[in-house]
């Protein structure tokens, strides 16, 4: 609807929830940066915010400042090897768009970002996508045909609720018909210090989810353009080989090579091995494009 500031926020009226298109779960997450602060202006103000604790004279500190002491200084901030002031000082703010409402129970335990939520109860939810979780693309057919036809009859029930029965259903309530696999869309605004924590953590493969690790990836992807930052995409997991030494883990998968230990390597796992999981090349296809791109 094209947006009036004067008008009417929600105006009840005929809908179509479902567009009538198929996207893929990985494939479909989108990461845009709107709003950060460029480096030029860091090297403005970093070096002598993180050389606070000796300056005696801020000015005598800038007027004699060398070029190649700030490049160092700029160098060993974007280390992570300098006070953390400095990268929680800036500013960033993203784009998330094509993930499911599943995705943003895990976006959301990051308590150092804040959001703005696409909001399913003061507006219709209308021309989303159904999303087809790539586990799928290695099922036998019936399996996709069961889960399509479960979308597409969750969307035409919550069309026929908010069409047909609007002077007595809440669109609050009519949205719980809606699947958990719905497209939805974030605004995402922390400080770059909070938003390579998410990265670290949920680039991780070991134990995060496929969504999760893509997302990460694009992220990484999109701050990577504007700022020399570096996420080791094969770390070591801690926490995961740490919980294997005793029995309130998980234990999904077999270690990757960068995390197996004496308990990891012979441990019983769940499914063993994650590249022989259904979805897993599909994965692999669209890890791989995200750098391609370039």
């Amino acid at each position: 609807m094209e947006f009036r500031l004067k008008n009417k926020r929600f105006i009840k009226r005929k809908i179509r929830s479902w567009n009538g298109k198929y996207v893929n779960d990985l494939a479909n997450i989108k990461v845009t940066l709107l709003n950060y602060t460029p480096y030029k202006i860091l090297e403005r103000y970093i070096p002598e915010l993180v050389t606070a604790t000796w300056n005696e004279n801020i000015e005598e500190f800038r007027n004699t400042l060398l070029p190649k002491d700030k490049d160092e200084i700029m160098k060993l901030c974007f280390e992570g090897k300098l006070i953390p002031t400095a990268l929680k000082s800036i500013p960033v703010t993203i784009l998330i768009e094509g993930i499911t409402t599943h995705d943003v129970t895990h976006l959301l335990r990051h308590s150092g970002l804040q959001f703005a939520a696409d909001c399913t109860g003061d507006k219709y939810i209308t021309e989303r996508p159904i999303i087809i979780p790539s586990f799928l693309n290695d099922c036998p057919r019936e399996y996709v045909e069961r889960y399509c036809k479960l979308m597409e009859n969750s969307y035409k029930l919550y069309d026929d609720i908010c069409n047909n029965l609007s002077s007595k259903v809440h669109i609050q309530d009519a949205r719980l018909v809606l699947p958990r696999t719905m497209e939805t869309f974030y605004y995402v605004t922390g400080s770059l210090f909070d938003f390579l924590n998410f990265l670290r953590q949920r680039i991780d493969m070991q134990v995060q989810p496929k969504s999760d690790n893509i997302l990460a990836l694009k992220i990484y992807k999109e701050l990577k353009k504007v700022y020399p930052i570096k996420v080791d995409l094969n770390a070591r997991n801690n926490f995961y080989c740490n919980e294997s030494e005793h029995e309130l883990s998980s234990k999904w998968y077999s270690p990757l090579p960068q995390n197996k230990t004496e308990y990891t390597t012979t441990m019983e796992t769940v499914y063993g091995d994650m590249k022989d999981m259904y979805g897993y090349s599909t994965y692999e296809r669209v890890k791989e494009s995200i750098f391609d791109e370039d």
